[in-house]
């Protein structure tokens, strides 16, 4: 008799571990792919930054003055050569050079220059030194020189594109002298990162269902 009370729970338990696992694989594929998205920007987020601190520093390096070239907000034309071959060695498609109170004083897009920070002030983050990433949408027409690359001609101007913004502060002996902003086109990468979680997603599926079929035929 206690042997049949004890030996009752534990098929009890035995059995909704079978249900759990097979709800786990039809239930947990789906959540996980929706989730695919979520995981694949969070990546893209840290690869921009990781590129972007990379980038920032070469482009300091190029310039004559290094980072007192921000408090003078000047560029030689050397400066502006370097820094176009940066543009052109990366897959940023836009450098803007802010001076401390906001003002651009170079940017690969001429159109920037003499315009102010978006929201006309940094984020608290980047006053205090510390990189800030901005994830967000824009036309492709947006995109400096997207819609005249190889393969690219059939492009809609319209579609959205995934752009990351990541703005890197510059430091002259702990003093706050401006950001360095660097755009990329993060489309390809969210999607490279989707695709590798997905299949991830449909490995771990895989793995439940065949838990599953094993505690079934037990």
């Amino acid at each position: 008799m206690t042997s049949r009370l004890w030996r009752e729970p534990q098929e009890a338990r035995f059995y909704a571990s079978r249900v759990a696992l097979g709800r786990g694989g039809v239930m947990g594929v789906p959540a996980a792919w929706s989730a695919a998205h979520i995981f694949a920007s969070r990546m893209a987020d840290a690869e921009a930054e990781h590129r972007a601190v990379k980038w920032s520093e070469r482009a300091l390096t190029s310039l004559q003055w290094g980072k007192p070239t921000f408090d003078q907000a000047e560029l030689t034309p050397a400066d502006k050569a370097r820094l176009y071959d940066l543009l052109l060695a990366s897959d940023i498609y836009r450098f803007i050079l802010y001076r401390a109170d906001g003002t651009a004083f170079w940017s690969s897009k001429l159109s920037k220059v003499g315009s102010t920070a978006e929201g006309e002030s940094f984020p608290p983050d980047v006053l205090a030194g510390r990189v800030h990433v901005q994830a967000g949408t824009r036309k492709a027409d947006d995109i400096d020189g997207l819609l005249w690359r190889k393969g690219n001609l059939g492009l809609d101007p319209d579609s959205a594109r995934s752009v990351i913004s990541v703005s890197v502060p510059v430091l002259l002996s702990d003093r706050f002298v401006g950001v360095i902003e660097t755009d990329v086109d993060a489309t390809d990468i969210i999607a490279f990162y989707a695709r590798q979680a997905r299949i991830a997603a449909v490995a771990l599926g895989g793995a439940f269902g065949l838990i599953f079929l094993v505690m079934t035929a037990m």
